[in-house]
Protein backbone atom coordinates (compact mmCIF):
# COMPACT_ATOMS: atom_id res chain seq x y z
CA UNK A 1 0.00 0.00 0.00
CA UNK A 2 1.40 3.66 -1.18
CA UNK A 3 2.03 5.94 1.91
CA UNK A 4 3.70 9.03 0.56
CA UNK A 5 3.38 10.74 -2.72
CA UNK A 6 6.12 12.74 -3.89
CA UNK A 7 5.86 15.89 -6.46
CA UNK A 8 7.99 17.48 -8.76
CA UNK A 9 7.35 21.61 -8.92
CA UNK A 10 7.90 23.06 -12.42
CA UNK A 11 6.12 21.12 -15.19
CA UNK A 12 4.82 19.38 -13.46
CA UNK A 13 2.46 20.96 -10.17
CA UNK A 14 3.05 24.02 -11.35
CA UNK A 15 3.50 25.38 -15.21
CA UNK A 16 6.32 28.10 -16.42
CA UNK A 17 3.70 30.59 -17.48
CA UNK A 18 4.06 34.72 -17.42
CA UNK A 19 8.19 33.96 -17.63
CA UNK A 20 8.64 36.28 -20.24
CA UNK A 21 6.62 39.08 -18.17
CA UNK A 22 9.07 38.14 -14.97
CA UNK A 23 12.32 38.59 -17.29
CA UNK A 24 11.16 41.84 -18.26
CA UNK A 25 10.52 42.82 -14.65
CA UNK A 26 13.09 41.34 -13.49
CA UNK A 27 15.63 43.03 -15.85
CA UNK A 28 14.22 46.27 -15.49
CA UNK A 29 14.78 46.20 -11.49
CA UNK A 30 18.56 44.74 -11.97
CA UNK A 31 19.27 47.41 -14.91
CA UNK A 32 17.93 50.34 -12.26
CA UNK A 33 19.90 49.08 -9.40
CA UNK A 34 23.20 47.89 -11.54
CA UNK A 35 23.00 51.72 -13.63
CA UNK A 36 24.10 53.27 -10.66
CA UNK A 37 27.71 51.43 -10.58
CA UNK A 38 27.95 51.37 -14.71
CA UNK A 39 25.16 54.49 -16.31
CA UNK A 40 26.09 52.76 -19.90
CA UNK A 41 24.89 49.13 -18.88
CA UNK A 42 22.56 47.93 -21.82
CA UNK A 43 19.91 45.66 -21.08
CA UNK A 44 21.63 43.22 -23.82
CA UNK A 45 24.60 43.27 -22.26
CA UNK A 46 23.02 42.39 -18.75
CA UNK A 47 20.74 39.04 -20.47
CA UNK A 48 24.40 37.58 -21.93
CA UNK A 49 25.70 37.80 -18.65
CA UNK A 50 22.32 36.24 -17.15
CA UNK A 51 22.55 33.82 -20.09
CA UNK A 52 25.91 32.80 -19.17
CA UNK A 53 24.85 32.39 -15.43
CA UNK A 54 22.34 30.38 -16.71
CA UNK A 55 24.38 28.01 -18.79
CA UNK A 56 27.13 27.33 -15.94
CA UNK A 57 23.88 26.61 -13.87
CA UNK A 58 22.65 23.92 -15.80
CA UNK A 59 26.08 22.50 -16.68
CA UNK A 60 26.78 22.51 -12.95
CA UNK A 61 22.51 21.03 -12.19
CA UNK A 62 23.48 17.91 -14.62
CA UNK A 63 27.17 16.93 -14.43
CA UNK A 64 27.03 17.99 -10.64
CA UNK A 65 23.47 17.03 -9.69
CA UNK A 66 23.35 20.03 -7.25
CA UNK A 67 22.24 23.63 -8.18
CA UNK A 68 24.11 26.63 -7.59
CA UNK A 69 22.83 29.06 -4.42
CA UNK A 70 20.98 32.54 -5.85
CA UNK A 71 24.19 34.48 -4.52
CA UNK A 72 26.04 32.23 -6.55
CA UNK A 73 24.79 33.49 -9.90
CA UNK A 74 24.23 36.83 -8.37
CA UNK A 75 28.65 37.07 -7.89
CA UNK A 76 28.93 35.26 -11.35
CA UNK A 77 27.00 38.41 -12.87
CA UNK A 78 28.65 41.06 -11.46
CA UNK A 79 31.42 39.82 -11.94
CA UNK A 80 30.92 39.51 -15.73
CA UNK A 81 29.97 43.31 -15.25
CA UNK A 82 33.20 44.15 -13.32
CA UNK A 83 30.81 46.01 -10.92
CA UNK A 84 31.18 45.73 -7.36
CA UNK A 85 28.11 46.30 -4.69
CA UNK A 86 27.68 46.72 -1.63
CA UNK A 87 26.52 43.88 1.02
CA UNK A 88 23.23 45.80 0.97
CA UNK A 89 23.07 46.34 -2.73
CA UNK A 90 24.03 42.33 -3.27
CA UNK A 91 20.95 41.52 -1.01
CA UNK A 92 19.24 43.46 -3.31
CA UNK A 93 19.53 41.80 -6.52
CA UNK A 94 19.35 38.55 -4.96
CA UNK A 95 15.83 39.51 -4.02
CA UNK A 96 15.48 40.42 -7.35
CA UNK A 97 15.99 37.47 -8.58
CA UNK A 98 14.64 35.09 -6.15
CA UNK A 99 11.07 36.83 -5.20
CA UNK A 100 10.71 37.34 -9.04
CA UNK A 101 8.30 34.11 -9.52
CA UNK A 102 5.90 35.88 -7.12
CA UNK A 103 5.52 38.56 -9.95
CA UNK A 104 3.05 37.77 -12.80
CA UNK A 105 2.88 34.19 -10.87
CA UNK A 106 2.87 30.56 -12.84
CA UNK A 107 0.03 28.77 -12.30
CA UNK A 108 -1.09 25.61 -11.05
CA UNK A 109 -0.97 22.83 -13.90
CA UNK A 110 -4.61 21.61 -14.94
CA UNK A 111 -6.22 19.44 -11.95
CA UNK A 112 -4.19 20.08 -9.62
CA UNK A 113 -6.29 22.16 -7.24
CA UNK A 114 -9.06 19.05 -7.82
CA UNK A 115 -6.93 16.31 -7.02
CA UNK A 116 -4.63 17.58 -4.14
CA UNK A 117 -6.94 16.91 -1.79
CA UNK A 118 -8.22 13.47 -2.77
CA UNK A 119 -4.92 12.69 -2.69
CA UNK A 120 -3.96 14.69 0.41
CA UNK A 121 -6.73 12.90 2.19
CA UNK A 122 -4.96 9.39 1.45
CA UNK A 123 -1.73 9.74 1.42
CA UNK A 124 1.44 12.29 2.78
CA UNK A 125 2.25 14.58 -0.36
CA UNK A 126 5.75 16.23 -0.34
CA UNK A 127 7.59 17.72 -2.80
CA UNK A 128 11.00 17.00 -4.25
CA UNK A 129 12.01 20.04 -6.64
CA UNK A 130 15.62 21.27 -8.02
CA UNK A 131 15.13 24.97 -7.52
CA UNK A 132 16.87 27.72 -10.24
CA UNK A 133 16.52 31.77 -9.14
CA UNK A 134 13.97 31.41 -6.67
CA UNK A 135 14.46 28.44 -3.58
CA UNK A 136 12.17 26.71 -1.53
CA UNK A 137 11.02 29.16 0.80
CA UNK A 138 9.65 31.45 -2.10
CA UNK A 139 8.50 28.29 -4.26
CA UNK A 140 6.25 27.66 -0.92
CA UNK A 141 5.42 31.10 -1.10
CA UNK A 142 3.85 30.64 -4.43
CA UNK A 143 1.92 27.91 -3.53
CA UNK A 144 0.62 29.82 -0.67
CA UNK A 145 -0.63 32.31 -3.13
CA UNK A 146 -2.67 29.74 -4.87
CA UNK A 147 -3.78 27.78 -1.70
CA UNK A 148 -2.07 24.69 -2.14
CA UNK A 149 0.80 24.74 0.70
CA UNK A 150 -0.82 23.10 2.89
CA UNK A 151 -1.52 20.06 1.42
CA UNK A 152 2.31 18.86 1.63
CA UNK A 153 3.92 17.95 4.45
CA UNK A 154 7.57 16.93 3.46
CA UNK A 155 9.55 19.08 0.95
CA UNK A 156 12.81 18.27 -0.81
CA UNK A 157 14.52 21.61 -2.51
CA UNK A 158 17.40 21.25 -3.88
CA UNK A 159 18.65 24.67 -2.55
CA UNK A 160 18.24 23.29 1.18
CA UNK A 161 19.40 19.65 0.65
CA UNK A 162 22.59 20.01 -1.56
CA UNK A 163 21.92 17.92 -3.90
CA UNK A 164 19.54 17.97 -7.03
CA UNK A 165 17.80 15.09 -8.52
CA UNK A 166 18.76 12.17 -9.74
CA UNK A 167 20.76 12.21 -6.38
CA UNK A 168 19.09 9.24 -3.99
CA UNK A 169 18.85 12.34 -1.27
CA UNK A 170 16.36 14.13 -2.54
CA UNK A 171 14.24 11.24 -2.02
CA UNK A 172 15.61 9.61 1.08
CA UNK A 173 14.88 12.91 2.71
CA UNK A 174 11.23 12.48 1.58
CA UNK A 175 11.55 8.83 3.20
CA UNK A 176 12.77 9.66 6.48
CA UNK A 177 10.17 12.81 6.93
CA UNK A 178 7.19 10.11 5.98
CA UNK A 179 8.76 7.34 7.71
CA UNK A 180 7.85 5.33 4.65
CA UNK A 181 9.70 2.34 2.71
CA UNK A 182 10.67 3.08 -1.04
CA UNK A 183 8.02 -0.11 -2.16
CA UNK A 184 5.69 2.44 -0.29
CA UNK A 185 6.22 5.62 -2.31
CA UNK A 186 5.21 7.23 -5.72
CA UNK A 187 6.95 10.16 -7.70
CA UNK A 188 5.86 11.78 -9.82
CA UNK A 189 7.52 14.63 -12.72
CA UNK A 190 7.66 15.49 -16.13
CA UNK A 191 11.61 14.69 -16.42
CA UNK A 192 13.21 11.24 -17.07
CA UNK A 193 16.60 12.25 -16.48
CA UNK A 194 16.05 13.42 -12.88
CA UNK A 195 12.59 12.82 -11.93
CA UNK A 196 12.14 9.40 -12.80
CA UNK A 197 15.28 7.89 -13.27
CA UNK A 198 15.75 9.22 -9.78
CA UNK A 199 13.28 7.23 -8.79
CA UNK A 200 13.99 3.88 -10.22
CA UNK A 201 17.37 3.94 -8.48
CA UNK A 202 16.18 3.57 -5.79
CA UNK A 203 13.12 1.00 -6.51
CA UNK A 204 10.23 3.65 -5.64
CA UNK A 205 7.31 3.57 -8.31
CA UNK A 206 7.34 6.49 -10.65
CA UNK A 207 4.49 8.63 -12.51
CA UNK A 208 5.72 10.40 -16.40
CA UNK A 209 3.65 13.48 -16.00
CA UNK A 210 2.89 15.07 -19.59
CA UNK A 211 0.21 17.39 -19.31
CA UNK A 212 2.80 20.16 -19.70
CA UNK A 213 6.01 18.87 -20.82
CA UNK A 214 5.89 16.27 -23.32
CA UNK A 215 9.68 15.94 -24.78
CA UNK A 216 10.03 12.38 -22.52
CA UNK A 217 6.86 10.75 -23.20
CA UNK A 218 8.16 8.49 -26.28
CA UNK A 219 11.82 7.60 -24.09
CA UNK A 220 10.39 6.97 -20.44
CA UNK A 221 11.52 4.79 -17.79
CA UNK A 222 8.63 5.71 -15.77
CA UNK A 223 5.98 2.95 -15.08
CA UNK A 224 3.10 4.67 -15.81
CA UNK A 225 2.21 8.09 -17.91
CA UNK A 226 -0.26 10.96 -16.92
CA UNK A 227 -1.59 13.61 -19.27
CA UNK A 228 -3.76 14.81 -17.42
CA UNK A 229 -4.02 15.37 -13.36
CA UNK A 230 -7.34 13.26 -13.13
CA UNK A 231 -5.77 10.03 -13.88
CA UNK A 232 -3.30 10.22 -11.37
CA UNK A 233 -5.52 9.31 -8.56
CA UNK A 234 -5.98 5.96 -10.51
CA UNK A 235 -2.76 5.34 -11.79
CA UNK A 236 -0.95 5.30 -8.09
CA UNK A 237 -4.29 3.03 -6.55
CA UNK A 238 -3.02 0.68 -9.43
CA UNK A 239 0.18 0.11 -8.23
Amino acid sequence: MKKVISIDFWNTLVDTSGTEERKCLRSEKSLALLRQHDPDLTETRLNAQVKAGIDWFNSVWVQEHKTPQTGELVERLTAGLNIDLSETESGELIRIFESGVLVAPPLPAPGVREILPELASRYTLGIISDTHFSPGRVLKQLLEMHGLVNYFSVFAFSDERGVSKPHPEMYRHILRESGAKESEMVHIGDMNRTDIAGARALGIHSVLYTGINREDESATQADKIASHWHEVPGLITGF
